[in-house]
């Protein structure tokens, strides 16, 4: 694997997407990833627009069978298509979308500057097993700790400095007549 800078338009979206069903043209996987949740869509489309890139999540690319100048990116799909319609408006014209995400979609994308995110961190993996082993500890379950865990509400609030259920759970320590052992029996 190797760390890569690659122009966004050099990047397809995956075919074989584990979030899609089956898209068999680039338009019918940025269809589907547009109606997997189009709520959530719109949201990632306004943070690109907004804020950027994450810029400690590179983009997972394989190098394309059929062009060697191009890329699929096998993680990262919900991010690139946002990218393209960001990018693109004119893109959404050809997709089976109501009418009305169109222009809701369309709305986002007024006053983007595509050279914002131009150029796009990726790693490139020489197949799509070697990518496999990366994104599975990216997205997989149950991994021993081995994959990211996910910040359950205590982490949270404390991450954004919330003391309301924190200071709730002090004070029902400080203040509880049951012991340790959560049995009701007394403190003394």
């Amino acid at each position: 694997m190797e760390k890569i800078q690659v122009n966004v338009s050099q990047l397809l979206l995956d075919l074989d997407n584990p979030r899609i069903v089956s898209a068999d043209t680039q338009p019918d996987a940025l269809r589907s990833m547009i109606e997997f949740d189009p709520r959530h869509f719109k949201t990632m489309m306004g943070s690109i627009k907004d804020h950027g890139l994450d810029p400690g999540d590179a983009f997972y690319v394989i190098a394309s069978e059929t062009d060697p100048d191009e890329f699929i990116v096998v993680d990262g799909n919900r991010r690139l298509a946002a990218l393209m319609a960001l990018r693109q408006p004119s893109l959404l014209q050809g997709i089976p979308i109501s009418a009305n995400l169109r222009q809701k979609l369309a709305a986002v994308s007024n006053g983007y500057d595509p050279a914002s995110n131009e150029e796009v961190d990726a790693v490139l993996f020489d197949e799509r097993a070697a990518a496999d082993e990366w994104i599975l500890r990216r997205h997989g379950r149950g991994m021993e700790g081995e994959a990211r865990t996910y910040w359950g509400p205590l982490e949270i609030q404390r991450f954004q400095r919330d003391r309301s259920v924190l200071d709730v759970i002090e004070f029902v320590k400080k203040n509880s007549t049951f012991g340790d052992d959560g049995r009701g029996s007394r403190r003394s």
